[in-house]
């Protein structure tokens, strides 16, 4: 029986717009004497391991990337440039259903706060994967199972809902349930979802398909003892 729904935050819940998330990259990078072009921006932006982008593609490291882009990525102006998506109001149905609602981000705290801001339902925790949390970031399962901790739930009790490939392999690392959300704001053909939504109303399709998967396999158990 499903429990809770754990979400991403960024281009899950809130969209900031890429001219925004662009400029501060491109400051970011002008720092160091470097510059990148769209396609080098979106894998960053879009791309699976930041940090190995980071090393490899812009050739920083990681550590020394990040001091510099917390100063430049400031909560007023994100917030400023960030809106919540329109199907938001879905996790207040969640809520009436009786489901728990959690936010896994690897954004830093004062962003992630920012952001919080602008969505017009409340959220039963937010789990930040960081350095800081010392929590590891997403891809890492961490997160996620930190959740489970706190809610005392097992693995198929909770499913992630995540934009990105980062999202879908930490809920397959956790060894939960991976909803992929297209927000048709990039090209994500390539991340390998077994569910894929276009908008949180359809997580009613999901939610009761794996409610009836589960009464299924212990109505067979059950079979099977008697």
């Amino acid at each position: 029986m499903i429990k809770a729904v754990i979400f991403d935050l960024d281009g899950t819940l809130i969209h900031s717009e890429f001219s925004y998330m662009k400029d501060i990259l491109e400051k970011t990078l002008k720092h160091f004497n470097i510059t990148a072009d769209e396609r080098k921006i979106k894998q960053f932006w879009f791309g699976m391991n930041r940090s190995t982008i980071i090393e490899n593609e812009f050739q920083i490291k990681p550590e020394k990337f990040w001091e510099v882009f917390t100063l430049m990525d400031n909560p007023q102006e994100r917030a400023l440039n960030s809106k919540e998506y329109s199907d938001i109001n879905y996790i207040k149905k969640l809520k009436e259903y009786g489901y728990q609602t959690r936010i896994l981000t690897n954004s830093p705290e004062r962003i992630a706060l920012a952001e919080l801001k602008k969505i017009n339902c409340s959220f039963d925790s937010v789990v930040i994967a960081n350095p800081e949390s010392r929590i590891n970031r997403k891809p890492e399962p961490d997160g996620v199972y930190r959740i489970l901790e706190l809610l005392n739930i097992e693995k198929n009790e909770a499913i992630f809902v995540g934009n990105g490939e980062e999202d879908i392999l930490c809920a397959e690392n956790a060894g939960i349930e991976g909803v992929l959300i297209d927000r048709k704001e990039f090209d994500n053909s390539h991340i390998k979802a077994k569910k894929r939504i276009n908008s949180l109303y359809e997580l009613d399709s999901i939610t009761l398909s794996l409610i009836k998967k589960e009464k299924n396999k212990y109505r067979q158990i059950e079979e099977y003892n008697i």
